[in-house]
């Protein structure tokens, strides 16, 4: 059906219920504000359209035959569905200030100043946000964000997300300063120092557990953060260890002399990092995003963590263009 048939079905539809309801075509017409003529005319299109006859004309006053009875209840709730979205698209757009709603992973959080004055320079309004990866895909599925730069797997599968990979991190060991662990096995990490871990519903944890698991070493976390910044705040105390990523770390990049870094071993867990917008939408500002993101982790986030971290190599921290 073509958009024009489209347009003429709804108004068949809502001229049909207001003579079914009147039961006259002459009573319709006078509430539609249009002559009997042009609502005979129309309600004779609807049944040519629709191959039935929906009225007993020989009635007084009008009623409908079976198969007009069964088509007036379909078609009341036809048009309440077009109203209700009808209302739901207004709604959206009186929200709507023009602002692109930009959410980050907090490992993000410190590129937002150097990427923000980039993006303006392309967007005319931003507002940004960072937090817990799932609360992120939640959001964006929900309408409340326009863009996540987000860790792809929350997205698996998912047919009405446009995503656009940034890059992909393995996984690394993190120890107090004063732990030599380069010839030590995560085994006997483990049982030497304390295990800081993340919550329970983070990625990272997940993650990290499987990896563990499949190790065959056994964890008793002393403490589990949902922040970064509890985290290795936690581990200045000394005699620690934990499994986070480059780019964690990067996000508190001032505690990073307290700690000695170690790759793991045997197919360490990762993570990759995209960015999501919903189908059919903002294409081109997740291009944009993408290029201006990419800039920044290679001409200051991977040199820094390079130097911080002398063997994390670009397979390592992989930034894909």
């Amino acid at each position: 059906m073509t958009i024009d048939k489209k347009y003429l079905f709804v108004k068949y539809i809502n001229i049909f219920i207001t003579v079914a309801d009147a039961k006259s075509m002459k009573v319709a017409a006078k509430q539609l504000g249009v002559t009997p003529s042009a609502v005979t005319q129309n309600i004779r299109q609807l049944e040519t359209l629709i191959d039935c006859t929906l009225f007993d004309r020989q009635e007084r006053p009008l009623t409908l035959t079976r198969k007009g009875k069964a088509f007036y209840q379909q078609a009341v709730d036809f048009i309440i569905n077009i109203n209700n979205r009808m209302e739901d698209l207004i709604s959206t757009i009186k929200q709507d200030n023009g602002c692109i709603k930009l959410r980050l992973l907090d490992s993000l959080t410190p590129i937002i100043f150097p990427i923000s004055e980039k993006l303006t320079d392309e967007f005319d309004c931003l507002s940004f946000s960072t937090g817990l990866s799932l609360s992120g895909a939640i959001a964006l599925r929900n309408y409340e964000i326009d863009v996540d730069i987000n860790i792809n797997e929350h997205y698996t599968n998912d047919d009405s997300i446009f995503t656009l990979p940034l890059m992909k991190e393995h996984f690394l060991i993190a120890t107090s300063k004063d732990y030599q662990g380069e010839n030590k096995t995560l085994e006997q990490i483990a049982n030497e120092l304390t295990f800081i871990g993340y919550s329970d519903n983070s990625h990272i944890r997940n993650q990290v557990n499987k990896y563990l698991k499949h190790n065959n070493v056994n964890i008793n976390p002393h403490c589990n953060y949902d922040t970064n910044g509890l985290l290795f705040k936690y581990m200045t105390r000394g005699h620690c260890w934990c499994i986070t990523t480059p780019l964690c770390l990067f996000e508190h990049l001032d505690l990073a002399h307290n700690f000695s870094f170690y790759p793991l071993n045997h197919w360490p867990p990762s993570r990759t990092i995209g960015v999501h917008v919903r189908k059919q939408e903002s294409h081109h500002v997740a291009h944009v995003i993408k290029r201006i993101v990419t800039e920044e982790l290679k001409e200051r986030v991977y040199p820094t963590l390079h130097q911080t971290i002398p063997w994390l190599n670009e397979q390592y921290f992989m930034i894909i263009d």
